[in-house]
């Protein structure tokens, strides 16, 4: 079980045909590639069971009024949606007073996925954009709000937008991504990414990687029978 956040709607999530699609499509030249996906199942399993009582929780105390950035991800037939929180992003970044970076506009479409906009943005268009790692199709970004502004910018020729890129752990520390299986669906793909790097250049031991998976550390109470 899952939860569109932005339609308050439940939807079923079949982990079995989850696991299928990873294990031919995110293979790995990984020694413990076996151990290390089926970790992922279990933190998978676990985590849609703490999601489904994150949500009878929401329907006895009320759903926040929040403002949620939806993101579909297709894993051949099951379609998982991110609920990226952007109050929680907002907050994030107040807090810890993270600075923006310039981004040429030439990057999005290419390794940075946004929304085309047909509406006028209602906020301050010199605001930063907000980007999350998100490794899918050609992207290794999102932007999980700015779409209008940045839709804006491009139109009237910007060369240059300015962007705050979050950090994937704080993504998962800081409630911009609200229930358990969000969060671990989101580690695994940034983490499946970031070994396929490490991979190709081959500098470390494959039992080190192993070693600092999420399954091992952040989701290690997850990772049970």
């Amino acid at each position: 079980m899952a939860f569109d956040l932005a339609n308050l709607e439940e939807y079923s999530l079949d982990i079995d045909e989850l696991r299928k699609y990873l294990y031919k499509h995110y293979k790995l030249n990984f020694e413990y590639f076996n151990q290390w996906l089926d970790g992922w199942i279990k933190v998978f399993k676990n985590a849609e069971r703490d999601t489904v009582i994150q949500i009878d929780r929401l329907k006895e105390n009320g759903f926040p009024a929040v403002e949620v950035f939806t993101q579909n991800v297709h894993f051949g037939k099951v379609i998982f949606r991110f609920n990226f929180i952007i109050e929680g992003a907002k907050e994030y970044v107040k807090n810890s007073k993270v600075k923006p970076k310039k981004i040429k506009a030439s990057e999005f479409s290419k390794q940075i996925k946004y929304s085309n906009e047909t509406s006028v943005t209602t906020n301050d268009i010199s605001n930063p954009i907000y980007l999350a790692t998100l490794p899918m199709d050609k992207y290794m970004h999102v932007v999980i709000d700015g779409n209008h502004r940045l839709t804006e910018l491009l139109k009237n020729g910007a060369t240059e937008v300015s962007c705050i890129d979050i950090h994937p752990m704080e993504i998962i520390n800081h409630n911009i991504l609200l229930f358990t299986i969000d969060k671990a669906i989101y580690a695994f793909i940034v983490e499946a990414k970031v070994f396929e790097q490490h991979l190709k250049l081959n500098k470390h031991p494959h039992e080190l990687l192993f070693k600092s998976s999420n399954i091992n550390n952040a989701f290690k109470k997850l990772n049970v029978d």
